[in-house]
């Protein structure tokens, strides 16, 4: 299972994750004018609700922490995901 975030106009950042065999993978993709980033997953939490996945929805809580470029300030991303699950 793959999923993201849409970006907004005013910021333009993404979370993508992917699911595999009870493992997650994720990583922050930031746009600033022509200067492209991605930040890889360094550690984190994933928290799926087992029951409603089982209906064709993932609702989950996450907290989620990247490698980044200055090792004095972490780069983190955390909150709750509810979305229909679909084919491709």
């Amino acid at each position: 299972m793959e999923g993201f975030t849409k970006s907004r106009d005013s910021l333009n950042c993404s979370l993508f994750f992917r699911i595999k065999d009870d493992f997650i993978n994720s990583w922050v993709y930031v746009k600033n004018g022509n200067d492209t980033k991605i930040y890889t997953l360094k550690e984190g939490k994933f928290f799926a609700d087992k029951k409603v996945y089982e209906n064709g929805f993932l609702k989950a809580n996450f907290s989620f922490v990247y490698e980044s470029e200055n090792s004095f300030k972490a780069l983190f991303w955390s909150g709750k995901m509810y979305a229909k699950i679909s084919g491709i």
